[in-house]
């Protein structure tokens, strides 16, 4: 949600998705009643990831045009720049090694484009899916389940890994929480 600085302007901008073959609002109608809503002119997939370049000035310019952007108009022109932000904040959120590049993009001091790390975002379901469904079919870790080897595309390279390499890469990348 955008508010105008006085506070008297408050524009909620959602993606949309497809129920029942109707196009609804990701946000339920019922949260933020009363606020006017705007949604966005593309779907939550990331289009040109490899290219999106996070750096202190795109992340400055994303945050300030969605705040002076008139909802009247067309979401298109927001597009880049949401997508920016969401690399910066999802993505930075779920993997280890991308957050030191952003922090130091946020810092000023470099940018960070994506580029072959966009093989690690569109694939992180599949697999984590691959580490889990090996866990279901041996929980010990030690089994022929974690020993097959599959081809994967990986920061750029075709490479071969287990599922136990999956599962030791992904670990790297995103940690469990701390209890």
């Amino acid at each position: 949600m955008v508010q105008n600085e006085a506070g008297t302007s408050r524009v909620l901008y959602t993606f949309t998705e497809q129920r029942d073959g109707r196009t609804v609002d990701m946000v339920p109608g019922d949260q933020y009643r009363g606020i006017p809503r705007a949604r966005f002119g593309w779907g939550i997939q990331y289009r040109g990831l490899e290219n999106v370049t996070v750096s202190r000035s795109r992340l400055r310019d994303a945050v300030s045009e969605i705040y002076l952007h008139d909802p009247n108009r067309s979401t298109h022109t927001m597009e880049d720049r949401v997508q920016t932000l969401a690399v910066a904040l999802a993505e930075g959120a779920r993997f280890q090694a991308i957050p030191a590049q952003i922090a130091q993009a946020i810092r000023g001091r470099t940018s960070w484009t994506v580029h072959n790390h966009a093989d690690e975002i569109r694939s992180w379901d599949q697999r984590s899916g691959v580490v889990l469904r090996a866990r279901e079919g041996d929980s010990t870790g030690n089994g022929q389940v974690w020993q097959e080897r599959r081809e994967y595309r990986w920061n750029g390279n075709q490479v071969l890994f287990t599922a136990l390499d999956l599962a030791r890469r992904l670990y790297l990348i995103k940690p469990p929480p701390k209890r």
